[in-house]
């Protein structure tokens, strides 16, 4: 917002010019602001538990002796299990990992061992911090790329039993990985491995990933670039769902957008985006991608609700909104989608609309005074575009309505108005391109 004020006398009383120049209302030139190769990333709010696994891909496929089955977690890092022994308290001091039938990129790469004798309250795909749990140990991990393979024996030091265990892995092997896997895990008395396993098939066992950090995450070939390649056959997916969304720096420099068009992707409706909203930067931008997408300094510009074709690969209609400010880059936030148990967030494609180049705020360049009640005011403006025109006695409320549709025909707009007697003492005048 910007505002210049011009202080005027009469009768011998202080009057007050302001105005201001806000967004209000669309531009007139439309341009596609967002060009493949323009920087982009993803992002997500959200940072308490993301854990969510596939039907089949559960938590107790992880303790079932079966290399042939897995457990997921599109958690990803810091996603795990919390397990309680039915034989009983014991002490862990090694275990092993084998891996599962694909995408190695997925396999933990550093792990955290925490143990409890509190009961189990926490819930499946929770964040797993309802009981006391103590720190046993932690490290990295090089499991073998061959599948179906167990890894290393883990061994480390601990004395102390406990009834349940918490096995955290904080990351995987590729940090461009949709989820964490393994295809089982057996824990060791010993500390190489041996004396009598301790878990077994059946064991109450729940699916946990810690808070704390972004719940972004993309598969390989759907990532945000995808968003803005013009290809609709490809799709940018976010499994932080809900709260999750992109941060792009149009390479055409400072713009104004005023709009913007989505296009579905090729399957599962209940991914659509519904809620949305944007905001503008002229930070540089330092999130990092897949990071919480708050680094900046970020000015609301606009929100609302999508109702995107159940049709796929089809553009939605287009969504035009008032804005007069000019930014770097853009953050666009999903803030809801179709339906709530969607395991993700995805279109094929978005396009913004709006000016290239910055604009001009507005600014009061003359006040007159042509009869003791009757006043013409004038500012810079751009031919076709609408402004209204209101005072205020406090520069808080401004009930007055002097003109609310004023067409500028050329980049001077001259307003002659008249005011009520008595003259108020002090009065503010504000300028709003619509």
């Amino acid at each position: 917002m910007v505002r210049h004020r011009v202080r005027l006398r009469l009768r011998g009383l202080s009057l007050g010019i302001s105005a201001l120049a806000v967004g209000m209302g669309s531009v007139l030139a439309q341009d596609a602001l967002l060009t493949p190769g323009d920087p982009i990333i993803a992002f997500d709010f959200d940072q308490s538990s993301n854990s969510s696994y596939p039907a089949n891909e559960n938590p107790p496929l992880a303790i079932d002796g079966n290399t042939g089955t897995k457990y997921l977690n599109f958690g990803r890092n810091n996603s795990g299990f919390i397990v309680t022994p039915a034989s009983g308290p014991s002490v862990v001091r090694s275990f092993v990992i084998s891996t599962a039938n694909d995408a190695v990129e997925r396999d933990p790469a550093t792990w955290e061992l925490r143990g409890t004798n509190d009961p189990i309250t926490s819930l499946d795909n929770s964040d797993g911090g309802s009981e006391n749990w103590v720190p046993i140990a932690s490290g990295a991990v090089d499991l073998p790329l061959a599948r179906f393979t167990a890894g290393p024996v883990v061994g480390f030091a601990n004395e102390t039993a406990y009834t349940s265990y918490r096995l955290v892995f904080p990351t995987v092997r590729n940090a461009g990985a949709n989820s964490m896997q393994l295809s089982e895990v057996q824990f060791f008395p010993e500390m190489d491995g041996t004396g009598t396993a301790i878990l077994a098939p059946g064991d109450p066992i729940i699916a946990v990933h810690l808070s704390g950090t972004s719940e972004s995450a993309f598969p390989a070939n759907e990532e945000p670039p995808k968003a803005i390649d013009g290809d609709t056959n490809t799709k940018y997916l976010n499994f932080g769902r809900e709260n999750s969304g992109f941060i792009v720096t149009p390479g055409v420099g400072l713009s104004t957008v005023t709009g913007f068009t989505m296009t579905t992707a090729n399957d599962a409706e209940e991914r659509d985006p519904v809620g949305w909203e944007l905001h503008g930067t002229n930070d540089p931008i330092v999130t990092p991608d897949n990071g919480v997408g708050d680094a900046e300094n970020w000015e609301f510009i606009a929100s609302g609700d999508l109702a995107l074709p159940v049709e796929r690969f089809t553009p939605g209609t287009p969504v035009a909104f008032p804005n007069s400010l000019s930014y770097a880059s853009y953050r666009f936030t999903v803030r809801s989608v179709k339906l709530t148990t969607a395991n993700s967030m995805q279109f094929a494609e978005i396009q913004f609309t709006g000016t290239i180049g910055s604009v001009e705020p507005i600014r009061i360049t003359d006040f007159s005074r042509l009869t003791p009640n009757q006043f013409s005011l004038s500012w810079n403006s751009t031919p076709g575009a609408f402004y209204a025109i209101d005072f205020s006695e406090d520069l808080v409320a401004w009930p007055g309505d002097l003109n609310d549709s004023f067409e500028a025909t050329g980049e001077l707009s001259t307003f002659p108005f008249t005011l009520d007697e008595p003259v108020p003492d002090a009065l503010y005048f504000r300028v709003r391109r619509l």
